[in-house]
């Protein structure tokens, strides 16, 4: 089904106003040709990942250009606040070993070096740093080392059968490159939805150091 420009914007407006996680009231959004430009402020970093993940759920979205901005509110921590609370919160944290991760902060922006056993653990410890207090920014350089020799064969194989275990994804129009461990997807998807659900199938799989997302969706 295709939507006009007027028909997707007031579908990322709505449903920026019923999200309760978002103060959206400073975010002004446009649409043309089904690429939505997102302009203004939010008041956290949690925030603004949280605006562009639900706009990209909007039927009809094909692009979004993230032009947000995080307001200059008043400082209510340090850095070695933010330090002392992302740490704790990651070294408690039963799902992750960060026992090779190094953290830092300068002026809310958190920087990751260090290494992870798995490219979920990644973008899972990013995920979490993103909803601490006073982080304004993250500079994610972990280094995915998988613990086991994962042959890319094996690593190419075992996304496919994912990707044919899903409802939304029709692998036949999906291509899996994997070199070194780094998994391509390209080929064509039906919606946003299935493009993440893709993407997770990569993301999952063990031996993966790292996902290039090349997937498009059908008429976007």
């Amino acid at each position: 089904m295709d939507f006009t420009d007027e028909e997707i914007q007031k579908k990322v407006v709505d449903h920026l106003c019923w999200d309760d996680r978002i103060d959206a009231s400073d975010v002004t959004v446009e649409v043309e040709n089904g690429k939505v430009t997102l302009r203004g402020t939010v008041p956290t970093y949690f925030s603004l990942l949280s605006v562009v993940k639900d706009v990209w759920e909007m039927a009809g979205v094909t692009a979004v250009d993230n032009l947000l901005k995080i307001a200059g509110v008043r400082k209510v921590r340090d850095d070695e606040w933010i330090l002392a609370n992302v740490e704790n919160m990651l070294f408690t944290n039963p799902d992750i070993d960060v026992s090779e991760v190094d953290v830092s902060v300068r002026n809310g922006n958190v920087t990751l070096t260090g290494t992870v056993d798995a490219y979920w653990m990644k973008l899972h410890i990013e995920d979490l740093i993103s909803q601490q207090n006073g982080v304004t920014g993250i500079r994610n350089q972990l280094a995915v080392v998988p613990t086991e020799t994962y042959p890319d064969q094996d690593i190419a194989k075992a996304v496919i059968a994912a990707l044919k275990r899903s409802a939304l994804v029709d692998p036949a129009k999906v291509t899996v490159n994997v070199r070194d461990g780094v998994v391509t997807l390209s080929g064509t998807v039906s919606d946003w939805a299935a493009r993440e659900n893709g993407y997770r199938a990569a993301v999952n799989t063990a031996g993966v150091k790292d996902v290039v997302n090349d997937l498009k969706i059908e008429n976007g």
